[in-house]
């Protein structure tokens, strides 16, 4: 800080007073005593001290004792005495204080530096005066200055009156790495000892350090381990320095399996990859190596069905290691071994299928390695051909529709088909039915149901089986998914419904549904029926997984009902409503009886004024207590205190709070009241401040307009007036808005009145003596009727719409009417009409007046398509002067695009043939406009309606689509292009054939005798045809790591059509080497900076990958081949930078490492004051400048904008400095520069007082090109001691920013010939020329040199000068947050505060009151004195930051069960203070999570579950989300689960995921859902017995069972065996004719209902006779028909589905003849085929009433081929 101080001028005397000091050597920190003596001695003497001309106040013994000499003990010392007599002598003495030798910077004890470093040095800065020097010692012998290994950089620095450090010097070792060997530091040589010494001495242990190196394992890189065996433990080691730490990892994962240097692993498994490495690393490197167990295990194998030259053949493929396998293999039913159709190769055993096989056969594989044999594989072959098709639906259906589905099996032998929906059996399916035709056996089904919502996704699997599909487990069946569409079903929720303003809640309402689609859904939100905008911060739309609204901060505003209306493409559907309750502290507001405006002035005897606090609003409104405060200090604060004046005014309180009474009142009182009011939600918000201000008045004003009726735009004036009472040399003051205008006349004339006018107007008049009392008012302008928002000329109206909304907004003042018109008839609102009108206020900003907006809402059902419809606004006003405006629309309905189709919706075309044309047509209004696309692509292909393609390749086909658009939407229809009788189309793949790596050729074609060739380019260039393995649909090419890699390998295809274009690739290869490179060449500091990474090469394939490494550390992957660095700083200028690129082939080798050139833009860390003023006969005038830079630049300074040579001029000089980085603080290299005023040079050898104000400069050079010259300006003022003839004043003498101030000139003696010019800093005042300088608020700007200037007509000039302080008391600019949450984990936890003050006070910090003392270990306090912001007025400040010292804390972190604390940050300075409190916890994820049942909860089937409480703890507040597990769908919000009845059909597993911002904990929940059973009958043979089987299904399985005999109503006597949750009941094999037999389960829920079975004595029979082979036209047919069976049945004909009647044939009907107990029924089917029957299906059909209850078929089809005769004459008319 710099010391100002005026010399005393005495006459010159001769001395009779000694003065003298002890020691006579004065040493810093040592005590002085410093001893005045009169001579003679006298008692009666007075004395005074002075230091550097300025008087010790306090100061006035004969002896002056400073404890601790410091850089501030340098100075001029006086001392002054008096006798009573009047005897004045004095003494001076100069004192100079020495420093004896100490470290203001020491080495540390211990330095490391890489044997790669270029840049190797030791500093040592000592402090002492006289200067001394530093000498370096290693391993205590001295280093001479001419030793080649290094050189020495010693400087000096002043000393710094801040810190008390009195000049030092500066001594830097630094290593001359060019003389040493290799030029770098030897990394084997030992640790050795530097010491820098001067009386003092500091000593480091310095140590060459290098990565790791020369990394070994104990063990081979290849481990065999046999698998589920422990391997021996693998030792690591390697050489670096300091000490390598060791960490194993799992190198595919890089999961760290142990961190020393030995590695200990468990079992070990074939089914994980065991590479692991071995990382050693110190901080300047990493060194790694790997290690590989090879797993060894028995082998397993598969079989697989493959041909080879057009044979079919079981390939048995073996997975084992090692791999020296053996194949044996056998047949289910032999124990024999195969081997005469067994081929065996290294990996696979092939065995050729015999063509002539039966229907199934089993073959066994059986493969052995050196480890052990491994079980057997099995592959039952079926015979061919055989097929499984669903038909009936395909695509989506509509919820309610009926669906039909057909299943068709194609076997060569029969099967039983059954239909399964999620695994569980149907009964509503129809039975099989067969057709047999050339052995090939057709089995079809059918299954028919209503779709419903829960279909949605059901699997519907049809399955075909018999016995021996059964035996052998073979799987023939058919799976489908249902999709069924549905709109949405809604329920909304929310975490709560009541909140409480300001306390940062969050409102999270969830629209929970299930649809079908579930997306696109479209969701909108209403408050109180109206839609919710977006609101950024305040409203956030969810639209992803659940849709929900989040109302952040709620406020007392987010009252109301809310609804969610979500819709899909089938339909909308809308939630309930939902309110939300915010509870709110009450506002409040002062009203005094008698009123009086804010900051009146009146006249008062004997007052009484009454202040009553009032609610506003509030939620509740009632209070529980209301707090008064008078000029911020509560009420009953400010009457105890000594401040309290009642002779001035008293407060008097009434048992009604709400009331206090002011009685009196006297003259200058003045008294700022507020109040609060509290009710159960806590206090509101202190009401604004209402003075009560008691004075006399002084001159009135008003303010008077012209003319009184203004209109916006015209032109107007403002008089201010004043009573008599002030003299004629009056001067005017204007302000709008409380800001002072450059008039001064008492009228002011505006050309266009706007609505700013409206604002606050003021004026008062001024003389030498008064000044009058301002006047304020606004101008009172009116506005015409103009629109703001009109109507257009035409509105269109969708037809979807329910209701038509036209709006009007006119602007006028005072404000007007809206009326509505159409057909020349006003609308008046009626069950027709609506209209709505809102008043607008004035926006000042766009400068509109008062509106009026008006809104006519009608329903549309009141437009009639193709009709216009006129509807006009009109507005009315109030005034006559006032024209009315008017507008009108013309209103159509509209409707978007509907019914779009094309004229063909599938075109068959020939390749390289042009398909015919496509119209597309559709409606809307206004009309359709037609673009064609190519599906799924944005491609346009055709503007219009009509659709004319080219001619088409095989690429082009697909569906083309047909978009139908207007303003109101779109509508497309598809038309597909089928190509056919195409060249193949190939494509070409990397993958592996038998463990090799292979090139896989795949063709497309719709012919299949599809033929692949591959061939390669040779160096003739010719192409090189290859040996490749082919099947029918694909071709592989094997490769290995000897291939060419350079030529391209290339895949013809062709077929029967042709030759199709030919697939060419290159064999995959890894990239060359990588290369590195950054721009901008030149990074700035703190700018962001790119690396870019390329190859030459990318190899094969080309997606490649880029890996990045800093400081050869791997830091991250990437698919860019750039990375960006963003904020450069000095730590990135020592970094080095490489880079690798990857692709699917292999990694390429490392770039050269590259450097970033980062310069730092001169910056100014230290500048001078901004302004300075000192007498003229001050001695150490100094100003100082310093420069972050890099490259170094220079300063230069400049005075009054002109270069100063310092070099020339001999009245001042400079000293500069240059400092090195600073990596801590992230400051670069930086350059000082000081300018010393040479005082013995000036004349007089004093300041030259010609030159009061001079502005000086320091400017930097430009560094490294990068055009930045920053420049610094301070003001020096130079005072005189010379009396002046003008007299400066100000009011009021302490100067507070933002209040007002008063500079007043006065001639000495007054006159009034006088002008008057202002100065500020030296510059002029524009267009102040009065005696007075009003500054409404006082600002940072304030704070300068103020000169007045006066001169008389005579010529006399004369000057006043003034150093303007402004003070700034102390308020925050940084204050604490209300909440500060911190995780316990958190190791950076600080709180700061920042107090504007000047002059400059304190913080101080408090935990729950208690002051935290500096010394306290468990916190550190940083503090920071922050220089004044011209630019945002902030005055000077302190900061200061209260950091946690975890390191002292228990555990090293915050306590999370510790209470909240409240730490407050206060200032202390000499004015008012002010102080932030916040409330401190400590924060935690969510833990000990836990559930009010158990995990497993049973409910019985369509029963409500008891809700399920999920708590946890956390901090903050713990937020609770129930997820339906399988699904991911939120089921609610909150702790609670509350569930509706359950059904069986779905899983009910729940998670409960709690959550906080630090975290989420999860637990499961499952309802096991009990349902009472049901059941089907099944016939299998048991033990070759047939039996009928009761399979139920029910939850629990705790099954009894009943058998009952429904046909003939008799007892069971069969035998019935219950086993594993099924009943078995055995047939006698003599029973006879049909029985039908019931099976009834139960079990713990209930009695399920009961299924039946109904089944026939065996043998029975029916054949169809009478065809063989086929029959010509005209030709009689005899079919018989013939059944055997145990019962009587009728039989009956059906000609392709129709049944055939024949009454007059006897034979047709059925004939019965009973032989052994069979029955054997038959009837004869007589006709004449016509070409009418070719291709019937004629069926025969034995059936009798149990058969057709019980749906039994029993029926035989055969299908008839007629051959037809053709005649000549019937040719010739064809």
């Amino acid at each position: 800080m710099q010391s100002y101080f005026a010399a005393s001028v005495f006459a010159t005397l001769t001395s009779a007073t000694k003065l003298t000091i002890y020691p006579k050597q004065v040493i810093k920190d040592q005590p002085v005593t410093f001893v005045c003596e009169a001579e003679p001695p006298s008692s009666t003497v007075t004395y005074k001290w002075l230091r550097n001309g300025n008087t010790i106040g306090t100061l006035t013994s004969s002896k002056w004792i400073i404890e601790r000499a410091s850089l501030d003990t340098r100075s001029n010392f006086s001392c002054i005495v008096e006798t009573k007599n009047g005897s004045i002598s004095r003494a001076d003495i100069f004192v100079n204080v020495t420093a004896r030798p100490g470290f203001i910077k020491k080495l540390r004890p211990y330095y490391g530096f890489s044997d790669t470093s270029t840049n190797v040095s030791l500093t040592c800065i000592i402090e002492c005066y006289p200067l001394c020097n530093i000498l370096w010692y290693k391993d205590d012998k001295k280093i001479d200055v001419d030793n080649p290994l290094y050189y020495l950089k010693n400087d000096t620095f002043p000393a710094n009156y801040g810190t008390n450090d009195f000049e030092s010097v500066e001594s830097t070792l630094v290593w001359n790495l060019k003389n040493w060997p290799n030029q770098r530091l030897n990394k084997n040589d030992s640790q050795t000892k530097y010491t820098c010494k001067s009386d003092v001495e500091s000593t480091t242990h310095f140590a060459v350090e290098y990565p790791p190196e020369n990394i070994t394992l104990s063990a081979n890189t290849v481990v065999n381990v046999i698998e589920n065996e422990i391997p021996d433990p693998v030792t690591c080691t390697a050489k670096g320095n300091p000490e390598v730490d060791y960490v194993w990892k799992h190198t595919p994962t890089g999961v760290v399996k142990a961190t020393t240097q030995t590695l200990r692993l468990g079992e070990l498994s074939r089914d994980q990859e065991h590479n692991y490495t071995c990382q050693a690393s110190n901080k300047h490197g990493i060194t790694t190596t790997e290690l590989y167990f090879n797993i060894l295990y028995k082998p397993s194998c598969f079989i697989e069905l493959d041909k080879l030259d057009d044979e079919e053949v079981l390939i048995c493929e073996a997975d084992g290691n090692p791999n020296d396998f053996r194949f044996n293999w056998k047949l289910d039913s032999s124990d024999e071994d195969l081997k005469d159709v067994v081929i065996h190769t290294d990996f696979h055993s092939y065995v050729v299928l015999n063509s002539t096989r039966h229907n199934l056969t089993n073959y066994q594989c059986q493969v052995r390695n050196s480890v052990g044999v491994g079980n057997p594989c099995n592959r039952t072959i079926l015979s061919k051909p055989f097929q499984i098709d669903i038909s009936g639906v395909s695509n989506s259906v509509k919820e309610g529709a009926e669906v039909v589905l057909r299943c068709d099996v194609t076997t060569t032998f029969m099967v039983q088909i059954n239909w399964y929906k999620n695994s569980k059996l149907l009964k509503n399916t129809t039975a099989t039915t067969f057709s047999n035709k050339s052995g090939i056996i057709i089995s079809s089904s059918f299954l028919r149901f209503t779709a419903s919502r829960t279909d949605s996704y059901a699997r519907l699997k049809c399955s075909a089986t018999n016995k021996i599909l059964e035996k052998y487990g073979i799987p023939l069946e058919k799976t489908i998914r249902l999709e069924v569409v549905y709109k949405p079903v809604v329920r909304l929720t929310s975490n709560e419904t009541t909140f409480v303003d300001g306390k940062n809640q969050t409102a999270v309402l969830l629209c929970k549904y299930f649809a079908h689609p579930i997306s696109p859904v479209t969701a909108s939100w209403l408050k109180n029926g109206a839609v919710l905008k977006r609101m950024n911060g305040k409203y956030t739309f969810v639209t992803q997984r659940t849709l929900s609204l989040i109302i952040a901060n709620v406020t007392k505003e987010d009252i109301g009902d809310y609804r969610c209306v979500l819709s899909n493409s089938v339909g909308e559907t809308a939630s309930g409503s939902l309110s939300l309750d915010v509870l709110h502290s009450p506002d409040v507001v002062v009203t005094m009886t008698p009123s009086f405006p804010s900051g009146a002035f009146f006249r008062t005897e004997n007052i009484k004024i009454i202040l009553s606090c009032k609610v506003i609003s509030g939620n509740p409104l009632s209070l529980s207590k209301i707090n008064w405060f008078v000029n911020d200090s509560l009420l009953e604060d400010y009457i105890s205190h000594k401040l309290y004046q009642p002779q001035v005014g008293k407060v008097l309180l009434s048992n009604d709070s709400r009331v206090i009474t002011l009685v009196d009142v006297s003259e200058n009182y003045v008294n700022n009241f507020t109040c609060q009011g509290v009710n159960k939600v806590g206090p509101g918000p202190k009401s604004e401040p209402l003075e009560v201000k008691i004075s006399y008045p002084d001159v009135p004003t008003k303010i008077i307009q012209h003319p009184e009726t203004v209109f916006k735009g015209d032109q107007v004036t403002l008089e201010c007036s004043i009573d008599a009472g002030l003299p004629s040399n009056v001067t005017y003051f204007w302000f709008k808005n409380n800001r002072l205008l450059d008039i001064h006349t008492s009228k002011w004339t505006i050309k266009q009145a706007t609505l700013e006018l409206r604002r606050n107007i003021s004026c008062f008049a001024t003389s030498d003596k008064r000044t009058s009392i301002p006047a304020t008012t606004s101008a009172k302008i009116l506005a015409r009727a103009s629109f703001l928002s009109r109507l257009k000329p035409y509105t269109g109206v969708l037809k979807s719409d329910r209701f038509v909304s036209l709006t009007c907004r006119v602007e006028c003042y005072p404000i007007c009417a809206i009326l509505w018109l159409t057909k020349g008839q006003v609308i008046i609102p009626d069950a027709l009409y609506d209209i709505s009108t809102q008043v607008h206020a004035a926006d000042f900003v766009r400068n509109d007046f008062e509106s009026v907006e008006s809104t006519l809402t009608f329903s549309s059902n009141q437009i009639q398509d193709d009709t216009l419809y006129t509807y006009s606004c009109r507005s009315v006003s109030p005034t006559l002067y006032d024209p009315d405006v008017s507008a009108s629309t013309v209103l159509a309905l509209e409707y978007p695009p509907e019914d779009v189709k094309v004229s063909e919706v599938f075109v068959e075309v020939e390749e390289n043939h042009v398909p015919k044309i496509v119209k597309c047509e559709g409606k809307g209004k206004p009309l359709l406009n037609y673009v064609w696309r190519k599906a799924s692509t944005e491609r346009v292909v055709e503007l219009g309606d009509t659709l004319s393609l080219g001619r088409l390749s095989k690429s082009e086909e697909g569906n083309y689509t047909c978009e139908g658009y207007n303003k109101h939407g779109n509508q497309s229809v598809n038309v597909y292009f089928h190509v056919s009788h195409y060249k193949p189309i190939c494509s070409i793949t990397f993958g592996n054939l038998r463990k090799q790596q292979a090139l896989i050729c795949d063709a497309k074609a719709d012919t299949q005798d599809v033929a692949f060739t591959w061939k390669a380019n040779s160096s003739s260039g010719s192409l090189q045809t290859l040996h490749a393995i082919t099947t029918k649909s694909r071709s592989f090419y094997t490769f290995n790591e000897t291939s060419d890699f350079s030529r391209s390998y290339i895949c013809f295809v062709r077929n029967s059509i042709g030759e199709g274009t030919p697939c060419a690739t290159f064999l995959p290869r890894p990239p060359s080497p990588a290369k590195i490179k950054h721009f901008p060449s030149q990074v700035l500091k703190k700018s962001n900076a790119t690396l870019e990474c390329s190859v030459d090469d990318p190899g094969f394939p080309k997606n490649l990958t880029f890996l990045w490494f800093r400081n050869k550390n791997s830091v991250h992957n990437s698919s860019r081949s750039t990375w960006n660095i963003s904020s450069v700083s000095l730590n990135d200028r020592n970094s080095t930078f490489t880079c690798r690129v990857k692709n699917e082939a292999g990694l390429s080798p490392q770039s050269d490492e590259t450097n970033l050139n980062i310069v730092a833009p001169p910056r100014f860390i230290q500048t001078p004051p901004r302004s300075l003023s000192v007498y003229y006969d001050y001695k150490n005038l100094t100003l100082t400048c310093r420069i972050e830079c890099f490259p170094l630049c220079s300063i230069i300074w400049l005075k009054n904008d002109r270069y100063l040579d310092t070099n020339k001029s001999k009245l001042y000089y400079v000293e500069k400095s240059t400092f090195g980085a600073n990596y801590e603080e992230n400051l670069f290299e930086s350059v000082q520069s000081i300018l010393v005023w040479n005082i013995t040079a000036f004349s007089g050898k004093v300041l030259n007082r010609s030159e009061p104000i001079s502005k000086y400069t320091c400017v930097s050079s430009d560094s490294a090109n990068i055009k930045s010259r920053p420049s610094f300006s301070s003001v020096v003022v130079v005072e005189s001691s010379l009396s002046s003839a003008t007299k400066l004043t100000i009011y009021p003498q302490q100067v507070i920013k933002g209040k007002p101030v008063t500079l007043t000139c006065e001639a000495e003696p007054p006159t009034d010939d006088v002008t008057y010019i202002w100065l500020k800093n030296g510059h002029k005042v524009a267009n102040l020329t009065t005696s007075k300088w009003i500054i409404m608020e006082a600002s940072l700007d304030t704070r300068s040199f103020i000169s007045c200037i006066t001169e008389t007509k005579k010529g006399s000039i004369s000057q006043a000068d003034m150093f303007v302080n402004v003070v700034a008391f102390p308020s925050f600019i940084t204050s604490l947050k209300p909440h500060y949450g911190f995780s316990y984990t958190n190791t950076n936890i600080s709180l700061t505060c920042r107090i504007e003050c000047y002059p400059l006070c304190n913080i101080v910090w408090y935990e729950e009151d208690a002051k935290i003392d500096t010394d306290n270990p468990l916190y550190n306090i940083k503090e920071e004195i922050v220089p004044a912001d011209d630019q945002r007025n902030n005055f000077e400040s302190f900061k200061s930051t209260l950091v946690w010292n975890l390191k002292n804390w228990p555990n090293q972190c915050l306590n999370k069960t510790s209470s909240p604390s409240h730490y407050t940050c206060k200032s202390e300075s000499f004015f008012r203070n002010v102080n932030s409190t916040t409330y401190f916890e400590v924060e935690y994820p969510p833990e000990n999570i836990t559930l009010s049942t158990k995990t497993v909860v049973n409910v019985t089937e369509n029963e409500t579950p008891d809700p399920v409480i999920c708590t946890a703890e956390g901090n903050p507040k713990v937020d609770y989300v129930w997820k339906h597990t399988p699904t991911g769908f939120v089921e609610g919000i909150g702790k609670s689960l509350n569930l509706s009845k359950l059904s069986r059909f779905e899983e009910h597993n729940y998670t409960c995921e709690a959550s906080n911002k630090h975290g989420v904990a999860t637990t499961e929940l499952n309802f096991n859902v009990l349902y009472k059973p049901s059941c089907f009958i099944e016939l299998e043979t048991i033990d070759e017995k047939e039996a009928l089987v009761c399979k139920p299904d029910g939850n629990p399985r705790n099954f009894t069972f009943q058998w009952n005999l429904t046909y003939p109503d008799k007892d069971v006597h069969e035998d019935i065996i219950n086993k594993d949750s099924y009943s078995y009941l055995i047939l006698n094999s003599t029973k006879r004719n049909l029985k039908n037999y019931e099976c009834h389960v139960n079990n713990s829920v209930g009695v399920g209902t009961p299924c039946t079975k109904a089944v026939s004595s065996r043998p029975f029979q029916i054949d169809l006779t009478g065809i063989a082979g086929d029959v010509q036209e005209g030709m009689h047919v005899r079919l018989k028909c013939e059944v055997k069976a145990t019962f009587m049945v009728q039989i009956r004909w059906y000609n392709n589905s129709k049944r055939v009647e024949n009454t007059e044939d006897p034979s047709i009907a059925t004939v019965s003849t009973n032989k052994s107990d069979i029955m054997t029924s038959s009837s004869m089917l007589k006709f004449t085929a016509s070409r009418h029957h070719d291709h019937a299906s004629v069926k025969c059909s034995g059936t009798n009433k149990f058969l057709d209850d019980h749906g039994i078929p029993l029926e035989k089809t055969l299908r008839l081929e007629v051959l037809c005769i053709v005649n000549k004459s019937y040719l010739s008319h064809l």
